[in-house]
């Protein structure tokens, strides 16, 4: 039988009774709480997730990919129409049925529709003639596709934001200064309501009329910089920020598209009608 000293079983019964003993209790007491907790948790979410759910998780995890996207839309005739391409759904915030229809007047004070427009894509800007900010950048960028694509066949339309001001014998004088071929390029306005309606309502893009102190001169309109590409059938294809070189290089490829294929299209409809 060991034998144990009076001193030494002091010892023992001081080492229990310290403050290190009894911390280091306390602290191993939480691990072990803590790792039963982990393991309650997970045996509880394996218990109540439904096998077929592990095995499509498990597979994710082993293919790293996940499941190919599979979209249903309805179409206007009421049939389904289902796309299993896999890719994601891209949504326009444009009318996929064209922009509403709309009547300003050119600078001989001509009225010019919505269907004068069809048959040929065509891109539109906003701009008034006393602007001192953006607009002469966006004009030059107007220009320059008038230029550079000589050989394709579409419009350029310039709408005022400033009617009142911008009569036809001004925007007249505005687009001569700037270089306008007026059989391709019209400089558009009308009344300020409907030209705000059109380009808030149908082109989604900003404009007001600034009042109070924030009216300056040269900046009393506030107006988007971009340049909204049309295709021939008057729906919105994209905007394209003016100030932007590559935005610019993008839009004039985009042109370019939809030039060709509104050729093939008439030509196309002139041979089925025997034209």
């Amino acid at each position: 039988m060991e034998t144990v000293s009076p001193n030494e079983a002091l010892r023992k019964r001081s080492f229990f009774r310290s403050p290190t003993f009894r911390v280091g209790v306390v602290l191993w007491a939480a691990v072990l709480v803590a790792l039963l907790g982990v393991w309650s948790q997970q045996r509880h979410t394996l218990i109540h997730t439904p096998a077929e759910s592990r095995v499509v998780s498990e597979r994710l995890t082993e293919s790293e990919s996940p499941p190919k996207t599979i979209t249903i839309t309805t179409n206007t005739d009421g049939s389904m129409g289902i796309d299993d391409s896999g890719n994601p759904p891209s949504v326009s915030p444009w009318d996929k049925d064209g922009i509403a229809e709309f009547e300003f007047f050119d600078t001989d004070g001509k009225a010019v529709t919505k269907a004068d427009l069809l048959g040929k894509p065509w891109v539109i800007c906003f701009v008034f003639t006393h602007c001192a900010a953006t607009c002469p950048m966006v004009t030059k960028s107007m220009r320059e596709l008038q230029d550079q694509l000589k050989d394709d066949d579409f419009r350029l339309i310039t709408l005022t934001v400033d009617p009142e001001r911008d009569t036809p014998e001004v925007l007249k004088g505005y687009g001569e200064s700037r270089g306008a071929d007026f059989r391709k390029w019209s400089f558009l306005g009308g009344d300020q309501r409907a030209i705000y309606r059109l380009i808030q309502g149908s082109f989604k893009m900003p404009v007001q009329e600034a009042l109070g102190k924030d009216r300056q001169p040269g900046y009393e309109f506030i107006h988007s910089n971009n340049i909204m590409l049309v295709d021939s059938e008057g729906v919105v294809r994209g905007k394209f920020d003016a100030t932007k070189g590559d935005a610019m290089s993008a839009l004039r490829r985009e042109i370019q598209k939809l030039a060709k294929r509104a050729a093939r299209d008439t030509e196309a409809a002139q041979v089925e009608s025997g034209g």
